[in-house]
Formats: C-alpha cells, sequence, structure tokens
C-alpha cells in the first residue's frame, strides 16, 4: 500500500516544497524508500540464490508496485550471474583441493 500511496504522497510535498518540514518529510521517505530497495534486493538475491516461488511472487509484486520491471529484470540477471560465478568458483576449487 505504501508503494502504491507514495508517488501521490510526493505530489503533495512537492506543491510544499518551501517549507522546512516538507523538505524535512521528503528526505525521510526518501531515506525509507532506499532502505526498502535494499530490503528488496537482498530478497531477490536470495531468491537467486535459492528459488522460492513464493518469494520469486513477492519480489515481482514489489517491484510492479514500484513501477520498475526492467530494473527488477537487470538486477536479476546480474544476481544470477554473481551466483553462478560464485557457484562455479567453489566448484573449481574444490576440483583443484582434490
Amino acid at each position: 500500500q505504501a508503494f502504491q500511496l507514495l508517488p501521490e504522497y510526493l505530489q503533495i510535498l512537492e506543491n510544499y516544497s518551501g517549507l522546512s518540514a516538507v523538505q524535512e518529510m521528503g528526505r525521510g521517505i526518501e531515506a525509507w524508500l532506499a532502505r526498502t530497495i535494499r530490503k528488496l534486493d537482498n530478497h531477490l538475491l536470495g531468491v537467486c540464490q535459492t528459488f522460492s516461488e513464493e518469494s520469486y511472487l513477492t519480489v515481482i509484486d514489489a517491484f510492479a508496485l514500484m513501477g520498475d520491471i526492467g530494473g527488477m529484470a537487470e538486477k536479476m540477471q546480474s544476481f544470477f550471474l554473481q551466483e553462478v560465478l560464485s557457484r562455479t568458483h567453489i566448484v573449481l576449487k574444490e576440483m583443484l583441493e582434490e
């Protein structure tokens, strides 16, 4: 619900951007959004490491609410690549140790 209301809220704040209290609220919202995106990125990374349909659907819903499906696709590709490289490194290391 917060993602759905965020554009309206930010538009209202923009109309009163000259007030210092409104500027402070805007900074608070930006900080909350940054923390939320970091948590969502961590959740997406977890999905790329160990797939869970429920977690995957949660990630898709969250990015859709933010209107950033393209960003999700780019991050997913990057996270899967990181995971493939990490697992490949582990396998090669184990092979060399044998």
